[in-house]
């Protein structure tokens, strides 16, 4: 991998880390989520940046894979279906958090007055 495929990578992890953080920000995606999105995009760079791990990660992906170019894309496309799905896992569990605040408000229904609170008010005292 030459020199612009190194900074080509990094550009896209700082963007994918800056969406995370902005999805992070607006509330679309958990805290959890986030730190584990970005934790691995930051051990794939520490990969990039550190010579002899490149080039054994390297030179055992292309034993592996000769096409490199399709399972670096295949990546990128998981890691960007994983925080899709990631963020829409947040969002439901939202919407189902605040809809059983709604039915817990819902089933208390008003505030109701006890004995000793109609007794202080017939004696004119102020209930506590």
């Amino acid at each position: 991998m030459n020199l612009l495929g190194i900074v080509l990578i990094l550009l896209l992890a700082s963007c994918f880390v800056l969406w995370v953080m902005n999805l992070v920000r607006t509330g679309h995606l958990y805290v959890g989520y986030a730190v584990v999105a970005v934790m691995a995009v930051a051990a794939g760079v520490l990969g990039l940046s550190v010579g002899p791990i490149r080039r054994m990660a390297v030179g055992g992906l292309e034993r592996l894979f000769p096409g490199l170019g399709i399972a670096v894309a295949s990546a990128i496309v998981l890691a960007l279906a994983l925080v899709y799905v990631l963020t829409q896992l947040t969002i439901l569990s939202n919407r189902i958090a605040a809809m059983a605040q709604e039915i817990a408000i819902q089933v208390a229904g008003p505030p109701r007055r006890t004995a000793a609170v109609d007794d202080a008010v017939d004696r004119g005292d102020r209930p506590s």
